[in-house]
């Protein structure tokens, strides 16, 4: 009976040294990010390109504290715009023959929502217990703690730099077309915008050697005033 105390004890120890750690991790990240700053602030603007295959096509962003986002891309003049007004998301994408607004159903939001940079995903994440530390693991050169996010079908995996403590790289599972793959989003070229750390250069890998496309980001602003008008379509 001593020795299954001594053996519970030890692992309810081990777990509480690891959520402490992943923790500190977390704060170390948003103390880094600059989020706090981030939470004050009322908009983002971004403007700059997605390239993919040699074709670079234009992208601007709109962000409206708390979850108002907009993004058009232009691909050969045509604007591809998606927003979402905090409450319903609609598209016009002219590729697919739509001109006119079309509503987002409602199990396809997640994936606009993502694009909310208010939101400290980490920190929601370990708010609801769904992190673990994993170990460690170099990026670009440098060591990273490497983390699990549970929740999902597959594990996400997020790599903080163990320097800086910002987010360089993230990795999911995912499937297109009915093929499983693994993409990995590296983070460079850090730029410090009033306190917070945007990252301008996102390179998404496709099963660790094909060059999926590259966000890069050529002008950020902050807290621009932005009339809520622009998140509308209809």
């Amino acid at each position: 009976m001593k020795k299954s105390f001594l053996v519970l004890s030890l692992l309810i120890s081990v777990v509480a040294v690891n959520a402490q750690t992943v923790a500190e991790i977390v704060a170390k990240n948003s103390t880094a990010t600059g989020y706090d700053k981030l939470a004050k602030a009322t908009t983002i603007i971004i403007e700059g390109k997605m390239s993919q295959m040699g074709t670079d096509m234009p992208l601007v962003l709109y962000l409206k504290q708390p979850d108002k986002i907009k993004m058009t891309m232009t691909y050969n003049g045509m604007d591809i715009v998606t927003v979402y007004d905090g409450e319903k998301g609609y598209m016009i994408n002219p590729l697919m023959g739509s001109f006119e607004p079309t509503e987002i159903p409602a199990e396809q939001l997640g994936d606009i929502k993502k694009n909310n940079m208010f939101v400290n995903e980490l920190q929601t994440l370990l708010d609801e217990n769904k992190l673990q530390l994993v170990g460690e693991e170099d990026v670009d050169g440098k060591p990273a703690y490497k983390i699990e996010a549970s929740g999902s079908e597959k594990p996400v995996y997020y790599f903080i730099d163990k320097e800086n403590g910002l987010l360089v790289k993230k990795s999911a599972t995912v499937n297109q077309m009915g093929q499983e793959m693994t993409v990995d989003v590296f983070n460079k070229e850090f730029a410090d915008i009033d306190g917070v750390k945007f990252p301008k250069v996102a390179t998404s890998i496709v099963n660790g050697s094909i060059e999926a496309g590259t966000m890069t980001y050529d002008k950020i602003e902050l807290n621009t005033p932005i009339e809520d008008s622009v998140f509308k379509l209809q």
